[in-house]
């Protein structure tokens, strides 16, 4: 009981270090009810996908940083979907966090962290359509990768 009690403790801690502590885990049907969802703190990630990224990434405040960059790109990526210019604006974005995050966390895990962030972000079917529809309005735009020395630059 005692070990759990530190670990709740530790992982508050680590919340309030990290300026997550006032977001709360919203009511799954109301948060679920729109693309949008909840976005208490206007950060531009919804509360549910901020405080599992913020519990899985919390030990590395880089890897943490790019996490949440992905997460704000892949939110906006299905709410700028209805409007083809933004859309591909965000992609583009998207498309650099994801050098952002070979920077920090590597190849392997950078990979490991977007497909987990995807999974969480996507957790509807509209939210799901509308990450189709925004991927299809990037197609045939082209993107250059960065070269690996510009990677940093990339993450905000």
């Amino acid at each position: 009981m005692r070990k759990l009690v530190t670990v709740v403790l530790l992982n508050v801690l680590i919340g309030i270090v990290n300026g997550f502590a006032g977001v709360q885990e919203p009511d799954r049907i109301r948060n679920d009810a729109t693309l949008a969802g909840i976005d208490s703190d206007k950060d531009g990630i919804r509360d549910d996908v901020q405080i599992l990224i913020e519990y899985e990434f919390s030990k590395d405040s880089r890897i943490l940083k790019a996490a949440r960059q992905k997460a704000k790109y892949l939110q906006l990526s299905i709410l700028t979907a209805e409007d083809k210019d933004k859309s591909i604006q965000v992609a583009r974005k998207s498309l650099d966090t994801n050098s952002c995050l070979v920077h920090v966390a590597g190849l392997e895990e950078s990979m490991r962290i977007t497909r987990f962030i995807e999974k969480k972000t996507f957790n509807t079917k509209d939210r799901l359509y509308a990450y189709v529809k925004a991927n299809g309005n990037f197609s045939g735009e082209g993107y250059s990768l960065p070269k690996k020395d510009k990677m940093a630059e990339l993450c905000e």
